[in-house]
């Protein structure tokens, strides 16, 4: 058994799925194909393949047909999985997003035009939006929007980060019996805080990471070289040497591909055993990162930016 692993041969079907998935994700060389196409219309073309485009489309429709590329693979694998337990936390993480809709519609900012189903209904999303009836919610979502919403009337911003914090908490409490899901989930607690760092919000730093809240106050002191050396401390190598360096010189787009590299290296040693569960949960943010990319891809060629620097900007790319 490898380091930070647990084998479990009851994942031996779902693991075999996903080789299959695997097989079939877009490869780096596809892309940097697809950069030099001359338009839209090319790119689409090629992508007949893997995503149903239309031609006629726009980038709205595209955007959809994209998203339901990966909720198709999500619920496959769900559904295949001994236990619920193992994806739980990547639903909640897209339910986060409805139930922070329904915090604006309760207080009046906006009103929701709803567009995907995750775990629950649409149709009882729009109904408690409409009645301002949080009660309509199974639990644990209704204590969680009630929460929220009575933290968010005390202080813009507070109900938003217990979602937040409670997300983490309710994942992380799932995860016990899977090793890397624990690991992946602490490193997100740490990406979470360290945007947060980089906007300046410090009240909004979470527990649960490798790095403590307190460790992130105490950059604001020490300045940027503590920072660089708090995340080698913490095996977060590639963002210190990599990520950091580039934002400081206003290349956010390359922190972003370092987070992603992060968040590969720590699921690396599954393409090796049939057995570990997130195995598919490897995969699961392959295909994620894939989407991302073909995204950058079609809003670079829709603004007209150069092949080269829309081939600059892809990546990081971890493909068979």
């Amino acid at each position: 058994m490898m380091e930070n692993t647990s084998e479990n041969p009851d994942y031996a079907f779902l693991v075999g799925k996903v080789r299959v998935l695997e097989s079939r994700l877009i490869h780096p060389g596809v892309f940097y194909q697809l950069a030099e196409l001359k338009s839209v219309e090319e790119i689409i073309s090629h992508l007949s393949p893997y995503y149903p485009f239309t031609k006629e489309g726009r980038m709205k429709e595209w955007e959809e047909i994209l998203e339901e590329g990966y909720f198709s693979v999500l619920r496959e694998l769900s559904s295949l999985s001994p236990e619920e337990e193992l994806f739980l936390p990547f639903w909640w993480r897209w339910e986060l997003i409805n139930l922070n809709n329904l915090l604006d519609e309760f207080l009046g900012k906006r009103s929701i035009s709803w567009k995907r189903e995750y775990l629950l209904p649409l149709s009882l999303y729009e109904r408690v939006g409409k009645e301002k009836n949080f009660r309509l919610l199974p639990l644990p979502y209704s204590l969680w929007l009630r929460t929220a919403l009575g933290l968010e009337k005390e202080e813009e911003g507070k109900g938003r980060k217990y979602l937040e914090e409670v997300y983490f908490k309710e994942s992380l409490a799932l995860s016990q019996s899977f090793p890397l899901l624990e690991k992946y989930l602490k490193q997100e607690i740490d990406f979470y805080n360290l945007k947060c760092f980089l906007r300046g919000l410090e009240e909004g730093f979470l527990k649960g990471g490798k790095i403590s809240p307190r460790d992130w106050k105490e950059v604001k002191e020490k300045g940027w070289d503590y920072l660089i050396r708090l995340l080698k401390r913490n095996d977060y190598e590639t963002l210190a040497e990599e990520g950091l360096p580039a934002y400081k010189k206003n290349d956010v787009w390359r922190l972003e591909i370092n987070l992603w590299k992060e968040r590969f290296s720590i699921f690396s040693d599954t393409l090796y055993s049939p057995f570990i569960p997130e195995t598919s949960l490897f995969y699961l943010l392959r295909k994620e990162n894939e989407i991302r990319n073909l995204r950058w891809l079609l809003r670079g060629k829709i603004a007209g930016l150069p092949s080269k620097e829309i081939k600059e900007r892809l990546g990081p790319f971890y493909v068979l």
